[in-house]
């Protein structure tokens, strides 16, 4: 029970590494705000959380839209009174195009969703964990943020930029 009584949001969470971070969360005591695009699968996870004696909530979020994350948010507090970690775990795909061939709607997309989103939770829990004293912000990446790879160019630069931004408000 390492995360007794600690409210946590996790993005992308209906399915994955997301669904999965938060059961174990919830195993190790957290209330875990279940957040992703996907609201059914959202719910799911929630209600299976709920099922085996944990607590969890559900939320559709677009982690694209500033407004969702906000909604996220306020709903998180109003839920639970406070937030103390933050687990940014969504993230979409390119088609694996490279530099040559990667459009402005897919680069604008990617980033939009692996970066931007990203930055915006990262800003208001930033404030409320200054706020409070306190919290804790996972920043899920993959291999793909710490050298470049195989994945397309707008996803490999996506999480590069992840890496830095992380980087830079952990100092």
């Amino acid at each position: 029970m390492r995360l007794k009584d600690k409210v946590t949001i996790v993005t992308g969470a209906a399915s994955g590494i997301g669904k999965a971070i938060a059961e174990l969360y919830a195993k190790e005591g957290a209330k875990v705000v279940v957040s992703d695009y996907h609201f059914e699968g959202a719910q799911a996870v929630a209600e299976e959380i709920n099922r085996q004696g944990g607590i969890a909530i559900a939320n559709h979020t677009n982690v694209a839209e500033l407004t969702d994350i906000k909604k996220l948010f306020a709903e998180t507090i109003e839920a639970f009174g406070k937030l103390d970690i933050l687990v940014n775990n969504a993230g979409i795909m390119d088609g694996m195009e490279p530099v040559g061939e990667i459009s402005d709607e897919r680069w604008e997309q990617v980033f939009a969703v692996n970066t931007t989103g990203v930055m915006r939770a990262m800003r208001l829990a930033v404030n409320t964990f200054l706020e409070q004293g306190h919290g804790v912000i996972v920043n899920i990446i993959s291999v793909g943020g710490l050298a470049g790879a195989r994945a397309g160019a707008a996803y490999t630069a996506s999480k590069h930029a992840v890496t830095g931004l992380t980087k830079n408000t952990a100092y």
